[in-house]
């Protein structure tokens, strides 16, 4: 009976829009689509479409409701909301209260009666095209994008809260020490994972999601104490912290249940602190993330920032506004059309040209990549007495040869590192590391063969090893977990690690280390090479 009550519900630019997919996907769900690897083994395999990342303007489309700022506008609870009154508007609140989750059954049920009805039942508007597609849920399968809900949502209304002139009488008004606040912002030096470098607060109206998740995961540790009042300050590490958890690369059930208590704990003082008026359906949204996460996967999976990025790579791909589709189609398939066409040319590839063609198409020379490549010219050095100290401490024998390569930038795991000789990049530092369970800075990265006596050439392996300074982990505040950032204190201790006790980057401001949590990876490409 859906199939032949939709048409017509929704507004004809969604149904032409939409019909097409969803006809693919219905056809690719009862039809098979076949294909060959390239071992010539033949599989069988159905298409299904499971999940849909949006923002709420669009998602209420999609799914033919009613917005957030309509009664029962949330996507996966039947909150009404309550209209209360803000500056000289009203808006809609959605405190915290529990109430009974939506289904996909009820969905269904709902969108009936309001087709009949020519009614809205619990926000629901009519049928959604998207009911067509086999196995999709389309209450579950509609997630809270943490890109639009938390950085450009709560994130960007908290900044409005405390900066905003309007509440200059309210006790979490900073805007008087915006001064101190721009100051230490601006000297953050962030590794090169974080793309974007900090901006003043006054351009805070043109930040970008990638800098409000920096503010919230990093920068907010080090910013915010002592300018923003203790209580609220706990209550927006909160959040942090919650966002934290559910972003680590794997999110464990325990990890889950901590950052649902703590996001629930959120919504409920964001009323008692900052008046019920502030509790937006952004701020109500944080209440569902828990449940995605459970469903899908940690946010990074599900998250609109891949699609941001495609947009962004996609118009590059023509210029002008005339024959777009075509211009995208032919510069497409240039692009993947040139790696084949290289391997059909004979160069060499460590000359000028042939650097230049790797970097270009993604290829790295003589097809290799590997977890370790130093991207440097290497420097020959004669080992210092702390040098061979901390040497002979860790392979624990006397180190006989004095002489080592050492070199200020390489890359292992396909993370870029930077010892703290490198002074070539000043608005980023790429020196901080956790190595085993220890917080240090890379001061030196030797390369040399320490046990070797020949006295001619001789096969002797040799052996990386990184010289680092120690920093002391302090008490944090009781607010802040010890496996999301650690307060610490530079010492005087140097010691010496191989390669393999590397565990990964960290983010250092103001003694706070950062252990990051799935930053864009390195392309090696993008670096100079030595052969």
């Amino acid at each position: 009976m859906m199939s032949a009550i939709w048409f017509g519900t929704q507004k004809p630019c969604i149904d032409t829009f939409l019909r097409p997919f969803v006809d693919e996907c219905r056809d690719l769900a009862i039809n098979p689509l076949q294909w060959i690897d390239s071992t010539g083994i033949c599989h069988i395999c159905r298409v299904f479409t499971l999940v849909c990342s949006s923002d709420a303007i669009v998602r209420a489309i999609l799914r033919n409701c009613k917005q957030f700022n309509g009664k029962f506008g949330c996507d996966w609870c039947l909150h009404p909301g309550e209209v209360v009154e803000k500056g000289r508007g009203f808006v809609r609140s959605y405190f915290y209260r529990k109430h009974a989750e939506r289904t996909h059954t009820q969905f269904k049920t709902d969108a009936t009666d309001a087709y009949h009805t020519t009614t809205v039942k619990h926000g629901v508007k009519g049928p959604s095209i998207l009911l067509l597609l086999p196995l999709f849920d389309i209450v579950s399968g509609f997630i809270p994008d943490y890109m639009h809900c938390v950085l450009l949502g709560v994130c960007r209304q908290m900044m409005g809260l405390w900066m905003d002139t309007c509440n200059h009488l309210q006790p979490w008004y900073i805007g008087r020490k915006i001064q101190v606040f721009e100051r230490k912002l601006l000297s953050i030096k962030p590794p090169t994972e974080i793309t974007r470098s900090p901006r003043s607060i006054a351009q805070r109206k043109f930040w970008k999601a990638s800098e409000w998740r920096a503010f919230l995961l990093y920068y907010a540790f080090y910013v915010l104490p002592g300018i923003l009042p203790t209580p609220y300050l706990e209550h927006f590490f909160l959040l942090s912290c919650s966002i934290h958890l559910l972003l680590q690369q794997s999110v464990s059930f325990s990890d889950i249940k901590k950052a649902e208590t703590s996001l629930v704990s959120f919504v409920k003082k964001m009323e008692l602190l900052y008046g019920r008026e502030n509790v937006s359906f952004n701020v109500h949204q944080l209440t569902h993330l828990s449940t995605s996460v459970w469903n899908w996967g940690p946010l990074w999976s599900t998250s609109a920032f891949t699609f941001e990025s495609n947009n962004g790579y996609l118009k590059t791909l023509f210029n002008g506004t005339q024959f777009v589709s075509q211009q995208v189609v032919e510069v497409f398939l240039l692009w993947q059309e040139i790696p084949r066409r290289l391997n059909e040319l004979c160069f060499e590839p460590w000359s000028d040209f042939g650097k230049f063609v790797c970097s270009i198409t993604g290829l790295s020379p003589l097809q290799r990549i590997a977890s370790f490549k130093t991207v440097s010219e290497p420097s020959r050095i004669h080992m210092t007495a702390s040098m061979e100290i901390t040497i002979e401490n860790l392979i624990q024998a006397p180190v006989f040869n004095k002489y080592a390569e050492s070199y200020d930038r390489f890359i292992f795991g396909n993370v870029m590192y930077h010892t703290a000789q490198y002074k070539r990049i000043l608005k980023r530092d790429n020196t901080f590391i956790k190595i085993k369970d220890i917080h240090a800075q890379l001061l030196h990265l030797l390369i040399s063969k320490i046990n070797c006596v020949c006295q001619s050439e001789c096969s002797c392996s040799p052996t990386p090893i990184l010289i680092v300074q120690i920093y002391s982990v302090l008490n944090s505040p009781r607010m802040i977990s010890s496996t999301i950032a650690a307060k610490t204190a530079k010492t005087r201790h140097i010691k010496a690690f191989f390669l393999n006790d590397l565990v990964g980057k960290c983010v250092q401001m103001g003694g706070w280390f950062h252990f990051q949590i799935n930053l864009k990876p390195i392309n090696i490409k993008s670096y100079s090479t030595t052969p």
